[in-house]
């Protein structure tokens, strides 16, 4: 996992790149993605997912709440799918 940084975590779970908590409340619409990489395939002899998000711009305005984010997904260690630039919005209704 070239340039991450984890959080310490002494616990049995996954490390966390960052551990954040904005406040906002709303539920979330895709917008977009700059760029999708996919290496592998999620099976059912998978043992685990692991999920990692960094933001890399949060934008809230009068009327837009969006953030801006790279991520990837790993299946036992392994990446399998890799994002760019995605982009969700959030709302209130």
């Amino acid at each position: 996992m070239p340039n991450d940084q984890h959080s310490t975590n002494t616990d049995n779970r996954a490390p966390l790149e960052r551990e954040t908590e904005c406040g906002w409340q709303g539920r979330g619409y895709a917008l977009g993605v700059g760029e999708v990489k996919l290496t592998g395939m999620v099976r059912p002899e998978r043992k685990m997912l692991t999920y990692y998000v960094v933001f890399t711009k949060a934008i809230q305005s009068r009327h837009l709440t969006m953030g801006v984010a790279n991520g990837r997904v790993e299946a036992d260690g392994e990446v399998i799918y890799q994002v760019k630039d995605m982009k969700v919005a959030l709302s209130e209704s």
